[in-house]
């Protein structure tokens, strides 16, 4: 491979690993200006692109306290598999 091969790589990993957490960083966006619907659109892109940060939500307290009184919270929770 050539030099120029090998960093399209490195880029190409690099901006897939930043594309898989923009889900959830725009999820924390939308909840802290508590516009749920877009919070959750975002959250339920990070759950599809397997974000590995993603099952942390339920201890990150800049999560709004009605994005977690939604019911597509604990929905999302269950579907990941952790306690609600």
């Amino acid at each position: 491979m050539t030099l120029n091969g090998d960093w399209r790589c490195k880029r190409r990993s690099a901006t897939m690993l930043i594309d898989s957490h923009l889900g959830l960083l725009w999820s924390m966006r939308y909840a802290v200006c508590e516009q749920m619907d877009e919070a959750f659109f975002w959250l339920e892109r990070a759950y599809q692109q397997h974000d590995f940060y993603l099952p942390w939500i339920q201890y990150t307290s800049c999560y709004a306290p009605s994005l977690r009184a939604d019911h597509r919270y604990d929905a999302l929770l269950a579907k990941m598999g952790l306690p609600i």
